[in-house]
């Protein structure tokens, strides 16, 4: 497996581009197809906001832990944009906007998915350095 796979941003090619890499990391190294694809999702708004707001970049996947009991994928999406005044703020307006995605159902769960990706494209969410523990199930 490559040690690190680089996808320069510039175009919404290469937006695709990301997220097929992402979905084939993903793939590899054996996660579910459900989070095969949100990892392609938050690949591809990475690189929507690095072509939105900084015009140039690169997305950067790495797998990590190979062969352990907790594979998984390093996501580093590198821009020279502006980047966002406050960060801390900027933290605390997506923390809350996940939590209440996370304890709604049904249509306002939906409203606030929307709500919290509205508010993570404004404020430029790719320039902060945020990480999710989501690791594939373990090899048998």
């Amino acid at each position: 497996m490559e040690d690190e796979i680089q996808v320069p941003i510039r175009s919404d090619q290469d937006i695709v581009t990301a997220r097929q890499k992402g979905r084939g990391l993903a793939t590899a190294l054996n996660f579910s197809s459900g989070d095969a694809t949100l990892i392609a999702l938050a690949i591809s708004e990475l690189a929507r906001n690095i072509v939105t707001y900084a015009k140039q970049g690169e997305i950067r996947l790495k797998a990590i832990g190979v062969g352990s009991a907790r594979q998984g994928i390093q996501v580093v999406a590198h821009d020279d944009g502006p980047g966002i005044d406050d960060v801390d703020q900027a933290l605390n307006a997506l923390r809350l906007a996940v939590e209440g995605w996370e304890s709604q159902r049904g249509e306002q769960r939906s409203r606030n998915e929307t709500v919290a990706r509205d508010v993570a494209q404004r404020l430029h969410f790719a320039a902060v350095a945020y990480t999710t523990d989501l690791r594939a199930p373990a090899a048998s």
